[in-house]
């Protein structure tokens, strides 16, 4: 795919799993919006203009609820087709991708795309079956570009996210360390520290950071990201579910918009934390600042 970036909504609360849809759809230069239940599905819904929509059959209800249930799954494909019934070529304006362990299940195939989803995915699959299904729904949907998406009767789209600077005041309490984005506030432990941290280095110089750098392993996945982002949650806007990126091959950056405000040098020194001390370092030198302290 080349072009402009499709807007891809991927439901999915298993985190391994989402990550690798996050970097199958990254490496087919989509821009994807992560979520884990059915609730905030259709909060983004209304106020993001999707291209198409990736739901796993067994999501939460809501964000506290406690583990997946194939009902949700089924009532959020409901509420995505009756809200864009449109048909393009052979399929809809807005493709969904069902992700099931029944898809070899006849009957079950049968209903879920009398419920409205396009196609649907082996729950267990490769990279290439998820990007052949991918490039599939939007060819019958007639726009396997970006530029071909449908705009009739969209608004012109979500406001652009307000400016997100991250600071770091200085703040401790009860062994974290308070973290702002904008004027909302974030309470991180050191490990989430040392990574959001680390994603600040990379974004003063320019580059993505591997997971490799930050603790991270040649596993599937890399579990910090997703810790950070839910530690964070408090001092994001509500129209805003990630702070993060997530490029192919375990590298990661920030979204677009996000800048670095304030960081303050000294006070993070006094926690006496060498790994957090050289990340400290490192801003400073990017920002051609005395460090205050050498690591």
């Amino acid at each position: 795919m080349s072009g402009s970036k499709h807007r891809v909504l991927v439901v999915e609360d298993d985190r391994g799993t989402a990550e690798e849809l996050s970097q199958i759809l990254d490496a087919l230069d989509c821009e994807v919006h992560l979520t884990d239940n059915r609730s905030d599905a259709l909060d983004l819904i209304r106020s993001v203009r999707f291209c198409a929509a990736i739901v796993d059959l067994e999501i939460k209800r809501e964000p506290s609820s406690l583990r997946g249930r194939v009902d949700q799954g089924r009532a959020l494909v409901k509420e995505l087709r009756s809200a864009f019934p449109e048909r393009v070529g052979r399929g809809h304006r807005l493709p969904i991708l069902v992700a099931s362990g029944f898809a070899r299940d006849v009957p079950t195939a049968v209903e879920l795309m009398h419920d409205g989803a396009d196609d649907i995915l082996e729950k267990i699959y490769t990279s290439g079956q998820a990007s052949e299904k991918l490039r599939s729904i939007f060819l019958r949907s007639e726009h396997p570009l970006h530029d071909g998406c449908s705009r009739d009767d969209l608004a012109e789209g979500p406001a652009a996210l307000p400016e997100l600077q991250v600071s770091i005041p200085g703040h401790r309490e009860k062994q974290r360390t308070e973290v702002r984005v904008g004027e909302r506030s974030a309470w991180l432990p050191d490990g989430s520290l040392r990574l959001l941290l680390a994603l600040i280095v990379g974004q003063l110089e320019g580059r993505h950071v591997h997971k490799s750098e930050v603790g991270g392993t040649d596993a599937k996945g890399y579990k910090g990201i997703s810790e950070l982002n839910d530690q964070l949650r408090p001092a994001l806007p509500p129209t805003c579910r990630t702070l993060t990126k997530n490029h192919y091959h375990g590298n990661y950056s920030f979204i677009d918009g996000v800048t670095v405000g304030e960081i303050a040098v000294m006070a993070l020194h006094q926690l006496d934390n060498a790994l957090i001390s050289r990340l400290v370092n490192q801003i400073a030198a990017s920002r051609g600042q005395e460090s205050g302290r050498n690591s």
